[in-house]
This record gives C-alpha cells, sequence and structure tokens, in this order.
C-alpha cells in the first residue's frame, strides 16, 4: 500500500543556516491543524496559545480510534497548509492512542496505522509536523519518519529532543526541551502557536510510565481563514 496524495506537494529545500540557528518560517493566515492528545498536560493552556488560523482539536486517548481522528479533521476542512500531531513520544515511537502506538516497525505493515498516515497527508498540502519528544532521537526514529515521507509522498518533520514551550522560538541544548523540529530544521512556534502566549504551557511531550486516563471527548477550537472564531465541540 502507498497513498501517494494527489495533491501537490511543496518540498522545500534544506535550511541553509548554521546549525546553531534556528530556522523560522515565515507565518501564514492559511489553515493549519494541530491535534493534540489528552493526556498532554495543560493542554487548554496550550490550546489558548494557538493562533487564529490553526485548527486545535484534542482528542480522548481513551475512546477514539486513528480512522476516528482523521474523521474529525476532515469534518473541520479538507486542505491545512500543515498538519501537526502533538502526542507522547519516545526515539522511535509515537503514541496517538491508549491502545495503538506509531513506530518504526508498524508504519509500514500496519493497515490502521498505514491509513491514518495516508489521512493526514491528504489533509495536508504541505508537511506533517511530529511534535512528541525524541521521536527521532534514535536511527530507528530518522527511519520511521522517512518510511513514513515514503508511505504517503508527504514531507515529515520530527523532534529529537524534548517537545516543550520552554525554548520555544529557538533550538536549545539544555535539556528544557523547544519546539523545534530537527530534522527539517524549522521552528514551529511561530507556525502554530503565539510566540508569548505559548510560553505559559507547562507540558511537555515525553512518553509517561502509565500513558494518562483523562477521558474527555473531543474538543476543537477553530478558526476560519478570515478570522479568530473559535468553538468547542465535544463527543
Amino acid at each position: 500500500m502507498v497513498c501517494k496524495s494527489s495533491k501537490t506537494v511543496t518540498v522545500r529545500d534544506p535550511p541553509t543556516a548554521p546549525e546553531s540557528a534556528s530556522t523560522t518560517e515565515p507565518p501564514s493566515n492559511e489553515p493549519r491543524l494541530l491535534l493534540v492528545a489528552s493526556d498532554i498536560k495543560d493542554k487548554m493552556t496550550l490550546k489558548l496559545g494557538t493562533l487564529p488560523n490553526v485548527f486545535t482539536v484534542i482528542y480522548d486517548v481513551n475512546k477514539v480510534s486513528l480512522a476516528d481522528i482523521v474523521d474529525r479533521a476532515e469534518d473541520i476542512h479538507n486542505n491545512f497548509i500543515t498538519v501537526g500531531v502533538l502526542c507522547h513520544g519516545g526515539p522511535g515511537r509515537l503514541q496517538v492512542t491508549q491502545k495503538v502506538a506509531i513506530t518504526a516497525e508498524n508504519c509500514v505493515t500496519d493497515e490502521e496505522v498505514k491509513n491514518f498516515l495516508c489521512g493526514l497527508a491528504k489533509l495536508t498540502s504541505e508537511r506533517i509536523d511530529i511534535l512528541g519528544c525524541d521521536v527521532a532521537a534514535s536511527p530507528e526514529g530518522k527511519k520511521m519518519l522517512k518510511d513514513i515521507e515514503e508511505l504517503t509522498g508527504t514531507p515529515v518533520a520530527g523532534s529529537d529532543d524534548k517537545t516543550s514551550a520552554a525554548g520555544a522560538g529557538a533550538d536549545t541544548a539544555d535539556g528544557k526541551g523547544d519546539l523545534f523540529l530537527e530534522t527539517a530544521g524549522i521552528d514551529v512556534t511561530n507556525l502554530y502557536f503565539d510566540p508569548v502566549k505559548i510560553k505559559a504551557w507547562k507540558g511537555e511531550a515525553p512518553i509517561p510510565a502509565v500513558v494518562g486516563v483523562m477521558a474527555m471527548g473531543f474538543a476543537s477550537g477553530a478558526a476560519s481563514a478570515a478570522g479568530a472564531k473559535a468553538c468547542s465541540l465535544f463527543w
């Protein structure tokens, strides 16, 4: 199974900035999607820190399937410039729901996982951003992202360190975390978040010892391309 999207995919040249510098893409008013797992700490503060053009969907990790997540996203919009996934992660592993983790092994063998990844790819015209901690911190993790790119025909960016707002706006090396996706050299702070408001978010996205058990339905904060209109829906 290969799910190459029929949409034109814009693949950007690698950044030419020095390794020590952050590459920051200019903000855009085009719609973006941010999928946030319900077991991410302080998620409502994170949601309040997103930009007006970002459709934020907080999904219940205990109740939804991968197909449910894609269906919810399709109900909102069908052509986001980027799709971000913020859930717990670890080297070569992305814990999307309580039951399902995407790994270097199953991203090319498991039909449910492949359909999910293909569904996300069809929603974006540019890139899938994986915001889980340390996903690309191992050779297996880097290979996983490459395999997802080959499967979907869509660029995929991931982090090789902790994901948090502590170092928002830079690629930090102090262990406190950042919003920099090292595999693509992209700082996503101002793509999804207000750079001032997001600093209030105190959450992180490593894989916890026990995956969270908070129960809440889908909560979506959405904005049209024309303005900052927000609403909440619960399943």
